[in-house]
């Protein structure tokens, strides 16, 4: 399944093969400090035994700072959650 399809089969209210998370339209406005709490409580709530997709929403507004975006995914590598420590 690709994003795509698996975009449309979560808003469908079908069961994708991952999940997909937004994480970019709650924290337009924040700073990076909220990012990276956005960041953890996905990877804590979701992360145990993989299938879920990280990434931002499919188009990204023009009041998201271009330093929340970079934060997401540079702390999405850096981060080990609790499960995997």
């Amino acid at each position: 399944m690709n994003h795509r399809k698996r975009l449309i089969a979560a808003l469908s209210h079908r069961q994708p093969d991952r999940v997909p998370i937004d994480i970019g339209g709650t924290v337009n406005s924040s700073i990076v400090v909220e990012v990276k709490r956005a960041v953890e409580q996905c990877m804590e709530d979701m992360g145990e035994g993989g299938g879920y997709v990280l990434g931002s929403v499919h188009n990204l507004q023009p009041d998201v700072p271009i330093e929340n975006i970079l934060a997401m995914f540079e702390h999405a590598r850096e981060y080990v959650p609790s499960f995997a420590r």
